[in-house]
C-alpha cells in the first residue's frame, strides 16, 4: 500500500535531522595531527551520509513507481532499497559518533582524564551498538516489516543516542572551557614573574598593581561563568534530548571566551615595559 512507503520515507528521514544543529563544537587544536584527525572524521561523516542520500533518491523512484503500479515488483524493489536506506544509517551514525568523539580529542582536558574516557566510553559504547544491530536489517522480510522497525530505531536515536551526542558536546564545552582558564591563569602568573624580575617594581608599582586587579576580574568572571556552566551541565539528565541545556551551556561559555579575550591586550601591555 502506498501509505507504507510514506510511512516509513518519513521515519527514515526525521531523525537524521536531529544531529545538524549539534554536529561541530568549536574548540582549539591542540594540533595538525589533531585537527587531521578531526577533519578526517568529518569526511567519513559526510562520506557515509551522502551514500545514504544516494539510496534515498532511489527510494523516491522506487516510491514513486510502487505508487503508480501497485505491483508486487514495485513493491519488492521498494522494500529492497528501503532496507538498504535502513542499513546505510547505521553506518551514518556510526561515522558520526567517531567524528562527535574526535571533536573531544581537539582540545587539551587539562588533567581531566576521567571525564574524558567516561564520555568517550559513552561515546565507543554506542558506536559499538550501530555496529552490533547493523546486521538486525537483514531479518525484514517485507515493506510491511520496515515500518515499525524503523519507528523503534527512531525512538532508540531521540531516546538514546541524541541524550549522548548532547552531553559529550555539553561536556566538551564546559572542559574546553575550565581548561583554557586554567591556561590564562598559568600563563598569567608565568608572566608576572617573567616581568617583575626585570623591571624596576617601584616604578611600575602602580601598573602593575592595576594590572593585577584586570587579571583578577578576569579571572573572577571567567570562574562564575564555568562554575555556571559547570552546574547546568550536573542537572542534565541522561534521557534528556533538549538542544537547550547546550545552548544554554554555550552561553555561559562563551562568555568565558569573552573574558579570555581580554588577555591578548593586558599580555601585551605587561610585556611592554621590559
Amino acid at each position: 500500500m502506498p501509505k507504507i512507503i510514506k510511512v516509513v520515507l518519513a521515519v527514515v528521514l526525521v531523525f537524521l535531522t536531529l544531529f545538524l544543529a549539534t554536529s561541530q563544537i568549536k574548540a582549539q587544536y591542540q594540533d595538525a595531527k589533531e585537527k587531521e584527525r578531526l577533519d578526517q572524521a568529518l569526511q567519513d561523516y559526510s562520506y557515509q551520509f551522502s551514500k545514504y542520500e544516494d539510496c534515498h533518491n532511489k527510494y523516491i523512484t522506487d516510491r514513486s513507481t510502487y505508487i503508480a503500479f501497485q505491483t508486487a515488483t514495485a513493491k519488492n524493489s521498494a522494500f529492497l532499497t528501503t532496507k538498504d536506506c535502513l542499513s546505510k544509517i547505521y553506518d551514518v551514525y556510526v561515522a558520526y559518533l567517531r567524528y562527535i568523539k574526535e571533536q573531544g580529542n581537539a582540545f587539551n582536558w587539562n588533567q581531566k582524564d576521567t571525564e574524558k574516557n567516561q564520555i568517550f566510553k559513552m561515546l565507543d559504547d554506542e558506536i559499538a551498538n550501530y555496529q552490533n544491530n547493523k546486521k538486525n536489517v537483514d531479518g525484514l522480510k517485507t515493506l510491511e516489516d520496515t515500518v515499525p522497525y524503523a519507528a523503534d530505531l527512531k525512538t532508540y536515536v531521540t531516546k538514546t543516542t541524541y541524550p549522548i551526542v548532547l552531553k559529550a558536546l555539553a561536556t566538551y564545552e564546559v572542559a574546553e572551557s575550565e581548561a583554557a582558564l586554567e591556561n590564562f591563569v598559568n600563563l598569567s602568573d608565568v608572566l608576572k614573574t617573567f616581568v617583575t624580575s626585570r623591571v624596576d617594581q617601584t616604578q611600575y608599582a602602580s601598573f602593575l598593581a592595576n594590572w593585577d586587579s584586570e587579571v583578577a576580574d578576569i579571572r573572577s568572571a571567567s570562574v562564575a561563568n564555568n562554575t555556571a556552566a559547570r552546574t547546568a551541565l550536573s542537572k542534565i539528565k541522561p534521557t534528556s534530548n533538549d538542544p537547550a541545556n547546550l545552548n544554554d551551556i554555550s552561553k555561559t561559555t562563551a562568555k568565558t571566551k569573552g573574558e579570555l579575550q581580554r588577555a591578548k591586550n593586558i599580555f601585551a601591555e605587561i610585556l611592554k615595559t621590559i
